[in-house]
C-alpha cells in the first residue's frame, strides 16, 4: 500500500544565534509536520520564538515503524541534553488512531453544551441556535 511508506525523520536547526545550524528537536511525521508549530513542548517553543528554525528532512519514504526506529537511532547518536525532545523517539503517538463512532458523539455533545454555557454566561444565543436549517 502506498500509504505505509509516507513517514519521515526530520530534524530542525537554530536559524540564528551561537549555536546557529545545531539541531534542537528530531521527530518523525507526514505531509507538512516538519513545518508545525502545533503539539510541541514549551522548550521547543522557546528556543523557536528565541532563535527560529530550519527544517531538513533525513530521510522519507518510510513506513511508521521504521520511521520511529530511524527517529530514536538520530536522537541516541546525538548528545540528548543538548535536543528539546522529551523523550528518546520511536513512539507512534496517535499516528493511526481512530475514535469509535459513541466517542465522537459524546465529544460533540460535550462542546455543545459548553458552547451554549459560555454563550449564555456572556449573555448572548447564536441566531441559528436550535433551529433545524
Amino acid at each position: 500500500m502506498k500509504d505505509e511508506k509516507r513517514y519521515y525523520v526530520y530534524v530542525h536547526r537554530y536559524k540564528s544565534g551561537e549555536k546557529e545550524g545545531e539541531v534542537f528537536y528530531v521527530g518523525k511525521g507526514t505531509g507538512t509536520r516538519v513545518h508545525s508549530n502545533t503539539s510541541r513542548n514549551p522548550h521547543w517553543h522557546n528556543i523557536n520564538n528565541k532563535y527560529g528554525r530550519t527544517c531538513e528532512i533525513l530521510f522519507k519514504g518510510m513506513t511508521s515503524s521504521e520511521a520511529c526506529e530511524k527517529e530514536r537511532d538520530v536522537i541516541l547518536s546525538m548528545w540528548r541534553d543538548t535536543l528539546c525532545n522529551l523523550s528518546d523517539g520511536g513512539e507512534s503517538g496517535s499516528a493511526g488512531l481512530k475514535h469509535t463512532e459513541e466517542f465522537k458523539r459524546k465529544m460533540s455533545e460535550l462542546m455543545v453544551r459548553i458552547s451554549r454555557e459560555r454563550m449564555a454566561e456572556d449573555g448572548w444565543t447564536h441566531p441559528c441556535l436550535g433551529r433545524k436549517l
